[in-house]
């Protein structure tokens, strides 16, 4: 099924702006296919990151799909719906397309910050999808000199999703350096929030209107400098 390719522009930046449902449509067909594809939720500090280091800004302009993770950037571009409003605060894709690669019998990687968050991680899935199978995890810390050593152990256990909760720079640093020798069929760069209870309510009524607030002053920095 084709549709309508749908973009918008934060800073310069192309970020994808599909629904629930047309991402996950493309990230079915992405675990179908027979290439290494990627998928990362960009947020206010992703946006951030890019703009301070091109090496960032240029992997995220190169991901095969973007998830927005903020509210405030499809706000602060007059964007929201509220659809979409309710499928990022309550993290709809992450939940779906776990979903997915449980009921198709995939086998998971994952790579984070420290032992701590893949634990959590680990956790939440054996817990909610118990029939995803993980092959292994990885501490990834700064400053790392091994990623060929890295690679090769995440290739040996014949992965299909690479799953990313590394924080950024160091998500899309890593991602730019290992990505033409990854053996999976998808990388997704999540953020590790997705992978607690979801929480709703006042504070993160809160938290979305402060993050409009940055990302208006963030957009305005940028058109002030292209003048």
């Amino acid at each position: 099924m084709l549709f309508m390719i749908k973009k918008i522009d934060i800073a310069g930046i192309q970020l994808d702006n599909y629904t629930v449902r047309e991402a996950l449509m493309i990230s079915e067909r992405m675990l179908s296919n027979n290439e290494f594809n990627t998928i990362e939720e960009v947020g206010l500090k992703t946006l951030k990151c890019a703009e301070l280091d091109e090496n960032v800004k240029q992997t995220i302009m190169s991901l095969d799909n973007t998830i927005i993770s903020d509210v405030g950037i499809l706000s602060a571009v007059g964007e929201l719906t509220m659809q979409r409003q309710h499928e990022i605060q309550d993290r709809d894709f992450c939940y779906e397309l776990l979903k997915r690669i449980e009921r198709n019998r995939k086998n998971v990687y994952i790579l984070g910050g420290s032992l701590n968050i893949i634990e959590k991680v680990t956790g939440y899935i054996e817990e909610e999808f118990s029939r995803i199978n993980i092959s292994g995890s990885q501490i990834i810390e700064e400053g790392w000199n091994t990623i060929e050593d890295i690679v090769n152990e995440i290739n040996s256990t014949g992965v299909d999703v690479v799953i990313s909760v590394l924080q950024s720079p160091m998500q899309e640093l890593f991602l730019s350096q290992c990505r033409d020798m990854l053996l999976a069929k998808l990388w997704y760069g999540a953020d590790a929030e997705n992978f607690t209870p979801r929480k709703k309510g006042l504070r993160t009524w809160i938290r979305n209107k402060i993050n409009v607030h940055k990302l208006s002053k963030y957009i305005n920095k940028y058109q002030e400098q292209d003048k």
